[in-house]
């Protein structure tokens, strides 16, 4: 008997064609790409984004097209110059093919050389070109900003400079774009052309039992499949897997009960992400306990965090809906109390994150005090009445640092881990954009020294750079008061 190539380590690529899974998307993707338009894939993890690049990748429709395609999480996030020179060569080698070595341009070291060399690109290979940047959440090192607010230049530069209408990218992900770039005005996502990935339906998945030779028994093997998994492409393929096997239903629900048992790849880290935070978790408690709560993502946070991590969907009243039986299962045990082991130890942060958030927490502070001329206290209220952990700034540093560790300890006791590591990286990105910024001040006023520009000029510079560092530390207190966190403000020289 033939089987397909089921697959859940991975994504799909040629080797897998005979069960991938064509659903609109792909179709609408491909019309985008065909008119060089920006494509947006922001999806949860497994639901089948780098399997829709791979197909657009083999497409006939884009076999004009130079096709680069770039991991972004495996790139050197240390500094600006190691981002650039760690992801810049990878695109050049992929393109070896029209664009001999000896023409390569310089890799860049800042957005600015970043914005020629894509230009010298355009210019060079003459084919259009496609970048397709997945895991683009990962995006986090100094200079961030700048980078996204290249592409975003280079798509409204096309007029003037024609050649950029040859270059286009994708941008792929698990990832809200406001964590990657809060200006719209200098955001590639917002001028991108999303496609949505939406679970299988019940006929695309009898179209992928047909493949595993179940023949007469196709369509209830499908309806049971489907019973299970809503059509969450990683998860009706590791039913699918099943049919090698047996193909009766009961082969099925065994291959259920295999997957709460042995699966890795994918359950053990959603349900860690929730079972670490509290808020989520009642959330799904909410929902589980048949309330009625309308799906509306973009104005609800914990939604948009579990729609993201694929768990809550609408049904078709609009309400929301945990999105299929095996996740219902598997939230059951957390939302009702049997949490165990796990819970335990992710109420602590790792070492190492708690050391460098004490770090930077420090930094800022002193920030507030040198740029805006504010004395910050971070406090907040104990679950006993009338107890307040704070870190004062004002302080001698070991004893703030001592503040920070107790403050850092209590929200991820009250939050969970996960979730405080996550606000602390979204906080840490506004670090590495102050530090960025300062030194730009620094340079500006040795230019200043060397004549090289007016006092004037310097002026509107440095105001411009003071307004940025202080729109940061804003956003890094908003991000704090998710957290619980109030900051308190008095003049540096009020007294207490």
């Amino acid at each position: 008997m033939k089987f397909a190539s089921f697959r859940t380590t991975g994504p799909l690529t040629d080797e897998h064609e005979d069960v991938y899974v064509e659903r609109q998307a792909d179709s609408r993707a491909l019309t985008y790409l065909s008119g060089m338009d920006y494509l947006l894939i922001v999806e949860p993890r497994q639901q089948g984004k780098t399997s829709l690049i791979n197909f657009l990748m083999r497409h006939p429709g884009l076999d004009d097209v130079a096709f680069v395609y770039l991991d972004i999480a495996s790139t050197d996030r240390s500094t600006q110059a190691n981002w650039y020179k760690s992801l810049c060569p990878r695109i050049l080698r992929q393109l070896r093919n029209c664009l001999p070595r000896d023409q390569w341009p310089r890799i860049p070291h800042n957005s600015t050389q970043w914005r020629d060399f894509l230009s010298d690109v355009a210019i060079s290979v003459k084919r259009r070109v496609i970048i397709a940047l997945d895991e683009i959440g990962a995006v986090t090192f100094p200079g961030a900003t700048e980078f996204f607010s290249v592409l975003r230049d280079v798509y409204g530069s096309r007029q003037s400079e024609t050649e950029f209408k040859r270059l286009a990218f994708v941008l792929s992900g698990a990832f809200h774009p406001r964590d990657l770039i809060r200006d719209d005005r200098i955001s590639p996502f917002n001028i991108a052309r999303r496609v949505r990935l939406p679970d299988f339906t019940l006929t695309q998945v009898r179209e992928l039992v047909a493949k595993g030779g179940a023949d007469e028994l196709t369509d209830v093997l499908a309806e049971r499949i489907f019973f299970w998994t809503g059509g969450q492409p990683y998860l009706t393929q590791f039913l699918c897997l099943q049919l090698e096997i047996g193909i009766t239903p009961s082969y099925i629900d065994s291959g259920v009960e295999q997957l709460f048992r042995n699966d890795e790849n994918h359950l053990p880290g959603l349900l860690e992400r929730i079972n670490s935070n509290r808020k989520l978790r009642q959330y799904i408690a909410k929902i589980r306990s048949g309330e009625q709560v309308y799906f509306f993502p973009s104005q609800n946070s914990l939604q948009a965090q579990l729609e993201l991590l694929g768990v809550l969907k609408a049904d078709e009243h609009g309400y929301c809906k945990i999105r299929n039986r095996i996740y219902e299962w598997s939230l059951a045990e957390i939302t009702e109390g049997h949490i165990g082991r796990t819970q335990e130890m992710t109420r602590e942060l790792p070492p190492e994150v708690e050391a460098q958030a004490i770090t930077f927490l420090f930094e800022i502070g002193r920030w507030a005090a040198s740029e805006l001329k504010e004395r910050w206290r971070f406090a907040r209220q104990k679950k006993e009445a009338g107890q307040t952990t704070e870190v004062d700034f004002s302080k001698p540093k070991e004893e703030v640092e001592q503040q920070a560790e107790a403050l850092l300890q209590e929200m991820a006791t009250d939050y969970g881990a996960a979730e405080v590591e996550r606000v602390l990286q979204l906080i840490e990105r506004k670090r590495d954009l102050i530090l960025e910024w300062k030194e730009i001040k620094v340079d500006n006023e040795q230019a200043f020294n060397r004549d090289e520009i007016k006092r004037s000029a310097l002026r509107l510079k440095q105001e411009e750079l003071d307004e940025k560092i202080s729109s940061a530390l804003s956003e890094i207190e908003a991000d704090l008061n998710e957290l619980g966190v109030q900051v308190w403000k008095q003049a540096a020289n009020q007294p207490d």
